[in-house]
């Protein structure tokens, strides 16, 4: 039997039904012109578009991507700053505290299986989830805004901030120089692409006052990620020697760069989830990191005050990242081709809008994007 995994599918439901698409090949173009009998498309047309009978292939759901903010607003999953935050388990701020990471934690005892979550919700306000084949468990935390575009941009924004304002000796601006310089000469020795060209203070911290808020560093999360191991390279040159809190900051920094090494030596399309020794490792480097994390935010916190190292519910997904390895790979659950396709919808977008009134120019994209998706689908495109 051969299986097709669907890693992203798009559809539109209700509480009483789900579209279908049609499984045989159309008689007509995009744009309802029919195809000549006699032509390519003409004798295909009307049949199977995925074989029939015990040749016909079968499609299952296997995971529905999406960020924090479309699981709530889309899927009508928990609201993530609420006091149940997570749909993935039953933790909470007070008795199940989703902060808490260690191996002990109460709410790792209430993890949802398909059974417990429908039990628990046996009225989800998102029709999709009415179907017996999609539950809790297609959900899986997307690593882009987890771990790139969320977990590292509060942590390495507040490496950047301790570098700048209290490690390095001249004014702040000048630290700055001084950390690019050792950053690019790090990715030129080894051969790094895609990097920062250029960061400076107001990319992560409000410059005439920067106690004031939690630092959080702005870029791509492909800048963001490959910014990993040259500001290990810059942190372990200038760290207090002896200093604890500075010790747990570098060992926290190298485990989230063996996670995603981790991800990046298993692709998806050959490891549709880590091999049990590599997903154990995967979920241990997941907890020790945010055990670190919560450590040296609480120093922060406590013993030495300022607004560093925030702790938000997105570590807590981290952590059933680390669960869920063993079961899917978290490289199927990433975006990146998805913000990749935004990219190219904006173009598109602004490609439409020359010339064109305001209200006809989603109509004038769309034609284009249908024509180009069926141009791609047709002969001379990967799908012949």
């Amino acid at each position: 039997m051969c299986i097709v995994y669907i890693y992203v599918f798009t559809c539109t439901c209700s509480h009483t039904h789900v579209y279908r698409i049609s499984t045989c090949r159309p008689h007509a173009d995009p744009f309802g012109n029919v195809y000549a009998p006699h032509s390519f498309e003409g004798r295909r047309a009307g049949t199977p578009l995925c074989g029939a009978g015990a040749k016909k292939f079968c499609a299952i759901p296997f995971v529905i991507r999406g960020d924090l903010d479309w699981y709530l607003k889309v899927l009508k999953l928990n609201n993530y700053n609420s006091n149940t935050p997570c749909a993935l388990c039953a933790c909470n701020t007070t008795t199940r505290p989703w902060r808490d990471f260690g191996r002990s934690s109460a709410w790792l005892d209430s993890v949802h299986d398909t059974l417990s979550w429908r039990a628990a919700n046996p009225h989800p306000a998102c029709g999709l989830f009415l179907s017996p084949l999609i539950s809790i468990a297609c959900i899986n935390p997307d690593w882009m805004h987890t771990m790139h575009l969320g977990v590292y941009t509060y942590a390495f924004a507040s490496v950047l901030w301790l570098l700048a304002y209290e490690l390095l000796e001249e004014d702040p601006a000048r630290n700055m120089v001084t950390i690019m310089r050792e950053l690019r000469a790090y990715w030129k020795t080894h051969a790094t692409l895609g990097h920062f060209q250029g960061i400076t203070l107001s990319m992560f911290s409000v410059e005439n006052d920067p106690e004031r808020k939690q630092p959080q560093l702005k870029g791509t999360s492909g800048e963001i990620k490959r910014l990993s191991k040259g500001l290990l390279h810059v942190f372990k040159a200038h760290k207090r020697r002896g200093f604890a809190t500075h010790a747990e900051i570098g060992l926290m920094l190298k485990k989230w760069i063996q996670m995603d090494d981790i991800l990046d030596e298993h692709p998806g399309h050959i490891f549709p989830k880590l091999p049990r020794p590599v997903a154990d490792t995967f979920e241990n480097l997941a907890f020790d990191s945010l055990a670190l994390l919560t450590s040296v935010a609480g120093h922060y916190m406590r013993v030495d005050p300022k607004p560093l190292f925030n702790v938000t519910i997105k570590a807590h997904m981290l952590a059933h990242c680390g669960i869920h390895a063993r079961f899917l790979n978290p490289r199927l659950a990433i975006c990146y081709g998805g913000e990749d396709y935004m990219k190219h919808m904006k173009r598109a977008v602004f490609m439409a809008s020359r010339g064109t009134k305001a209200n006809n120019i989603c109509k004038k994209m769309g034609d284009k994007l249908v024509l180009a998706m069926h141009c791609e689908m047709s002969a001379g495109g990967h799908f012949r």
